[in-house]
């Protein structure tokens, strides 16, 4: 049997053991709600440079520059080989 003095120190690493676990419990909460109230924001309008972007579907269908059966400019310049 364990002596009587150590059973304050039982019930002291048992109180500790509990509020560690408390403590991770606590920050997988906060850590769970960020990312909830992140996730439940719309998302931000994105216009891409106009630079980088390749075109419509219906763009090149539209211009009266391009014949049919021809493919579009990809704003690439032949090299002369």
């Amino acid at each position: 049997m364990a002596p009587k003095d150590s059973a304050p120190q039982v019930v002291t690493e048992k109180l500790h053991e509990a509020i560690d676990g408390l403590r991770k419990d606590v920050t997988r909460v906060e850590i769970w709600a960020t990312a909830l109230s992140e996730f439940a924001k719309p998302v931000p309008d994105y216009r891409p440079n106009p630079k980088y972007e390749l075109g419509r579907p219906g763009e090149a269908a539209e211009r009266p520059e391009n014949e049919a059966g021809t493919t579009p400019p990809t704003g690439r310049q032949k090299s002369s080989e």
